[in-house]
């Protein structure tokens, strides 16, 4: 097995190419998107809390197009930090298919290409 840097790995067999790269290890960045998650998070529930004391009809209807639009960014901004803190991506060669997947803690989708239809693809040493 060849190590590249902190993040990427090659593993090269007779029958088996594989390459895995983890996610960047920069412990600042992290700490800075748990504190924006968590902050969102918050920002979130105390909306969320307030809108059973709203009396006014347009501002329900406003409180809850917000909502939707904050529990979609808030599900985005959990993917990326979980992606950022335990992913991992593999990409390997094996029986003339190259194998793709994106794996978070041990799962993810397997994407399949058969090697004929990859062009120019070449390992540089």
């Amino acid at each position: 097995m060849k190590v590249i840097g902190k993040r990427i790995s090659i593993l090269k067999k007779p029958d088996l190419l594989s390459i895995v790269v983890l996610p960047t290890e920069d412990n600042k960045k992290l700490t800075l998107m748990f504190l924006w998650l968590l902050g969102w998070t918050v920002c979130g529930i105390l909306v969320f809390i307030n809108y059973f004391s709203i009396t006014n009809r347009d501002t329900k209807l406003f409180v809850i197009v917000y909502l939707s639009f904050w529990a979609y960014y808030e599900f985005k901004i959990a993917q990326t930090f979980l992606w950022k803190k335990f992913g991992r991506e593999k990409i390997w060669i094996q029986n003339n298919k190259l194998h793709y997947q994106r794996e978070l803690k041990g799962r993810g989708k397997i994407q399949e290409y058969n090697t004929d239809l990859v062009n120019d693809l070449k390992l540089i040493e």
